[in-house]
Order: C-alpha cells, then structure tokens, then sequence
C-alpha cells in the first residue's frame, strides 16, 4: 500500500481503504495499544516513504526533530533573491523620483493638475507586480528565500500605498488645509494598518509561513501607535516595556496555538510558530532586561532570567527562543568574568570560550537535556500537548 502524508492535515493518507491515520496512531496511544514514542516512530516512517517516493515535490515543511527552517531551495532561490531585491530598488527609486516632481516635502504644496494621483496610483503599480512576481516565485516555485523576500517587498509597498493614498486623498478633500501636520501624524498608522490587511490577505493567497512575521510585527507597531495617544512611550519609559512584554506574551501565546496544533512538527503550522517564537522571544526579553545595559540589573538577575527562559525553550522545543537571549547572556557573562577578573588579560578571549562552549553544547545534546526537563518538570497531562521525548 501507498502512504502519503497530507501537509496541510497532518493525516497519513493513502490510495486505498483502511490506512491509518494520525487520529488513528492518537487514539491507539490513548487506549494503550501503542506508546507515543510507537506513534511519532510510525509518523516518521510514513514521512521517509512520501519523500523517497515523491522527491521532486519540495515543500516549505522540512521532516526531521529539529525546528522547520527552509531557507533556501538552491543556487537559483538565492539568483532570483538578489534580481527581486535589485528590482524592487530600481522600481521604488523610479517612483520616488516621480513622486518628487508633484510634491514638494518642504512646503507641502503639490501642483494643482492631477499628477498629483501619480505616486499612489504608481505604488499601486508596484503591489501589482510583486503580486504577479509572487504568483510564479511562491504559488508555483515555491522558493522560500525569494518568496521571503517579496513578502518584505509587497508588505512595505502596500504599506506606503495605504498611508500615500490616505495623504492624497485628505489633501483632495481639503482638510490637509489648516491641519496638514495632523494628516502626517495619522499616515504612519493608515500605512501599518494597510500593511496588515494585505499581508493578511497574502497570506490567505499563498500560505506562506514567514508571512506571519512581519504580520505580527506590524500588528504590534499600530497597537504601539495607538497607545502612544494615551501613554508616554518613550525609549525608556515604563508604559514601553509594559506594552513589549504584552505584545510578546500575545505572540507567544499564537505560536504555541499552532504548536498545539502540530506538536509533532510535521506541517506547516509547525514553521508558522517558528516565526512567530522568533517574534515574541525578543519582545519577551527586551521588556525585562531593557536597562541591563545602563546597570539597572546585576549581571547574576540576568543569567537567572535567561536561564528560566531556557528552560522554557527546551520545555517547548524551541531554540528560536534563546537567540535575543544571547545577546543578555554575553553581556552578563563578560561582566561577571571582567568584574571578579577571574582570568587577568584574557578576561574577553574566555568569555567568548564559554559562551560558544555553552551554545555549542546545548546545540549538541539539546534532545538529551530536554528530555531530563520534560520527564521531571512537566506534568503528563501538559506532556501530552507537547512534542514527544526521544526515547
């Protein structure tokens, strides 16, 4: 018999009648027949046979334990990458150039004919063309770095079209009159809110995981620019680190929803929660130890909060997480071992030692020590929502 495995489902499917299916290995687990590690063993070899019998069909989901991270499909995805990039310099320079014969940005005067309509109608132009490029690079290529590239391209287009036309329009109707620098506050948050709609709308088109990236960074900006109406939002103030630290909980809190939905990580969903960890960790962090470096925190409160943090990664299977966690991690190292000069002249040479000697090793025997983590920290009835253990 054939087996398939249905990306988008998750389910082991078949040609014939009476396969087995993931609702089947999670209810035989449920009645005992099977252990769960019986089970992602079963899923694995399922997936072994799609891939050795299908190889020409690539998707954006990668088979193995570790986090799905599809980056690159060749030498050509990197090619089309760099003539995307080239393009979209050469294309928005050309429209800024037309731009700036009907506006004048130090008046804000624009001439009085209808030129003025050229520069949204020529960003419209340029949505329009990365909507064609992505129709053939993401819907039928499905190059991943490429695909990542225009889905920067389309979002901060269709960014400057929402905030352009908004401008352009009030100017028609007259109200940029007497209150023309009240229009320019209000276009950073027309531009972002045009932004989201359109990626939320690429990425009902393409189901590209990545799209949900820029798509949550933008939703955290405009809530960021609603609340600087009503709070002091400044670099350093306390509303700041607030509104951070709830916006990368409410990341957070999404990416583990597709986790949930695909703990063994063999789906799409499963690349979703990726960039949506990758998100939420820096927010996460930054709203914590935001003044660490000013000496606000002692170097011992840091490595205990990147060390909780860790613990967490591990617990979730997420080593997206602990990546802005470094940056506090070093910090604090080089500050412990430079302040007690535990090694005299080669105090920075060694903390650059540990620290790789620390990644590199939690790199190597991640599964080893997650396992340790999840046996003895973890309640069984949560273990079960989370990825399996290797045995």
């Amino acid at each position: 018999m054939r087996v398939n495995f249905d990306h988008e489902s998750g389910d082991l499917v078949s040609e014939q009648i009476g396969m087995l299916t993931s609702s089947h290995l999670d209810r035989a687990v449920a009645q005992a027949i099977i252990t769960n590690e019986q089970a992602s063993a079963l899923r694995k070899l399922a997936r072994s046979v799609q891939e050795s019998e299908i190889s020409s069909e690539i998707d954006f989901s990668v088979s193995s334990e570790d986090e799905p991270f599809r980056l690159l499909k060749g030498f050509r995805d990197f090619f089309i990458a760099i003539g995307i990039i080239i393009l979209a310099i050469g294309l928005s320079m050309l429209v800024e150039d037309s731009f700036s014969l009907v506006f004048d940005q130090n008046s804000g005067r624009h001439h009085p004919d209808q030129s003025r309509w050229f520069a949204p109608l020529g960003l419209l132009a340029l949505v329009a063309i990365s909507v064609a490029i992505s129709e053939w690079v993401t819907k039928s290529q499905r190059l991943p770095l490429s695909s990542l590239v225009l889905t920067i391209v389309f979002g901060a287009w269709a960014g400057l079209l929402a905030s352009t036309a908004f401008h352009f329009t009030a100017l028609s109707l007259g109200f940029g009159r007497e209150n023309y620098h009240e229009i320019l506050s209000i276009m950073p948050f027309v531009g972002v809110t045009g932004a989201i709609l359109a990626l939320i709308i690429y990425y009902r088109r393409y189901r590209l995981p990545f799209v949900l990236f820029p798509l949550a960074l933008a939703a955290v900006f405009a809530v960021s620019l609603i609340f600087g109406l009503f709070f002091d939002m400044g670099n350093n103030s306390v509303a700041t680190r607030i509104l951070m630290g709830i916006c990368g909980l409410g990341v957070l809190i999404a990416a583990m929803l597709f986790d949930v939905k695909d703990k063994f990580r063999v789906t799409r969903l499963s690349e979703c929660a990726f960039w949506l960890h990758l998100l939420a960790a820096p927010l996460i962090v930054h709203s914590i130890l935001y003044d660490s470096f000013d000496g606000r925190y002692s170097s011992m409160v840091i490595l205990f909060v990147v060390m909780i943090l860790a613990v967490f990664a591990l617990i979730v299977d997420r080593r997206a997480m602990l990546v802005s966690a470094l940056i506090y991690l070093g910090y604090s190292l080089f500050s412990i071992i430079n302040d007690n000069s535990f090694f005299g002249e080669f105090n920075n040479s060694v903390s650059f030692v540990i620290l790789g000697i620390f990644v590199l090793g939690l790199g190597l025997g991640w599964s080893q020590i997650r396992n340790f983590f999840v046996r003895h920290l973890v309640w069984h009835s949560l273990r079960e929502k989370l990825p399996p253990i290797t045995s």
